[in-house]
């Protein structure tokens, strides 16, 4: 009504029912005295003019700021109850494109049939093909897909819908995800491959570069990075051919390669990692021969639970003779709390280690364990020249540490295990050992704990038998 009376400034009475019916806050009501109204208020006996006393116009204000009060009341149940419809896990405002709003009490939505299969090419599209947004919104455009109201979609518009998670079923309502009972129009695994290559989260000017932060320049090491050049072509229909290519540069001075290209360092390390591949009769031999070494383990450290477990039980034994001791007056307080101490320290250490060997995996979980680095390197190579597969990325930091370009050749530095296994597969030897008989180190004195050393042992073969007092003495807690 504030509406109309500014535009038709020719009317000079109007009526109303109330106050709240023409107004709902305190700019609203500054129009009666803008315009010169004489406005009637028939249910609250009401006529403000120039001419109205100041009871009336002390009327009039309340009633606005009731106005205002109930409008912002109205406004914050609006809120509550738009909340409390996403948490249920129904969409609570207009459908966005590629669904349309069911008619009803709850106005839940469901998948658009004319613009839902073009959202779902669209991903399809954005997962499969390297595009820039320029190219995905023409060819969204020659689609046929449009906003909400059939206007013009732009390129911030589909970068929007590509980031939306309401189309794999979830809904972001006040920072708040909740599971929607809508119908996905894209799996959980096309969305998130999607935002791999848009590189979520949203930021102007970043991009999913897969050699990022990995290859080393070897003049001055310094890191290189990528940057996107686009070359637009026109055609003789008016169309634009767009190329796009991608450059890995490093910023160091007085290097003599300043840039490569991106299609050489991507061929290079598709090279190495055919290099890399394990056959599948080495990789079951492999398997076989950890699973060995690791119940070798397992039976070692049996053996060392077995004599830890005696070694903590000759301890508590002499910590409750010393306890006997000291309450039966044979030694005093002081000497008897330096042995407690010695003795629970030696307790706690071998308590440490025992829980340190009930850490140890099992069987299946070890080579489960142990078949993923080798099955990486196995499909390594075939992931990474689709190109535009994702896993690029992942693939280079879980393998290299870095990589460091020098004349057109590409040296590698490997993460464990896989330094192990390239070192591997480029010698053919696997399992290398000093020799058929693998017998220990010579051993000597200093190898012992220094309360098991013989005081004048001159090898390890001639160790001389203990004295009676010192026998004695060690059990007294006084050490050898």
């Amino acid at each position: 009504m504030c509406g109309y009376l500014a535009a038709h400034k020719n009317v000079k009475i109007a009526l109303c029912e109330k106050t709240d019916r023409w107004a709902r806050n305190l700019s609203d009501g500054e129009v009666v005295e803008r315009l010169g109204l004489e406005l009637h208020l028939v249910r609250e006996h009401l006529v403000i003019s120039a001419t109205a006393s100041t009871t009336q116009h002390l009327q009039h204000e309340i009633g606005l700021v009731i106005a205002r009060n109930y409008l912002r009341n109205l406004r914050l149940e609006i809120v509550k109850g738009m909340a409390t419809k996403a948490a249920s896990g129904l969409w609570p405002s207009s459908a966005p494109v590629g669904y349309t709003n069911v008619p009803g009490r709850d106005r839940s939505i469901m998948p658009d049939p004319v613009t839902a299969p073009l959202v779902q090419a669209l991903f399809r599209r954005v997962a499969t093909d390297r595009c820039s947004g320029r190219q995905l919104t023409e060819w969204a455009r020659t689609q046929g897909l449009t906003t909400r109201r059939g206007g013009k979609i732009s390129k911030n518009w589909v970068l929007h819908i590509l980031r939306n998670p309401l189309y794999m079923g979830k809904i972001v309502w006040n920072g708040k995800i909740s599971h929607g009972t809508h119908e996905a129009l894209v799996s959980s695994t096309l969305f998130q491959t999607v935002q791999v290559v848009l590189g979520a989260p949203a930021s102007k000017g970043r991009h999913a570069w897969a050699l990022n932060g990995v290859i080393r320049c070897s003049e001055c090491r310094g890191l290189l990075s990528s940057d996107a050049k686009v070359h637009r072509r026109p055609r003789a229909d008016g169309s634009t051919v767009e190329r796009r290519y991608v450059y890995l540069h490093c910023g160091g001075s007085g290097c003599k390669r300043a840039h490569y290209r991106e299609e050489f360092l991507d061929n290079a390390i598709a090279d190495l990692l055919r290099t890399l591949a394990i056959e599948g009769a080495t990789s079951a031999w492999l398997e076989t021969e950890l699973g060995h070494a690791h119940e070798r383990e397992l039976a070692s450290i049996a053996d060392e639970v077995q004599r830890l477990r005696q070694q903590k039980g000759r301890l508590e034994r002499l910590q409750d003779d010393a306890i006997e001791k000291q309450a039966d007056g044979q030694i005093a307080e002081s000497h008897w709390q330096r042995l407690n101490t010695r003795y629970q320290t030696e307790i706690d250490a071998i308590d440490a280690r025992l829980e340190a060997c009930s850490m140890a995996p099992p069987r299946d979980m070890f080579l489960a364990a142990a078949r993923k680095p080798i099955e990486l390197l196995q499909r390594a190579a075939d992931v990474w020249v689709s190109r535009n597969s994702p896993l690029k990325s992942e693939i280079v930091k879980t393998l290299f540490i870095e990589l460091e370009v020098a004349d057109g050749s590409l040296t590698p530095v490997y993460r464990s295990p896989f330094h192990a296994l390239a070192a591997g597969v480029e010698s053919g030897n696997w399992w290398s050992r000093t020799g058929s008989n693998r017998r220990p180190p010579e051993c000597h004195s200093g190898a012992l704990p220094i309360e098991l050393r013989p005081h004048d042992a001159r090898n390890c073969g001639k160790v001389r038998k203990l004295t009676r007092e010192a026998r004695q003495n060690f059990r007294r807690g006084g050490g050898f």
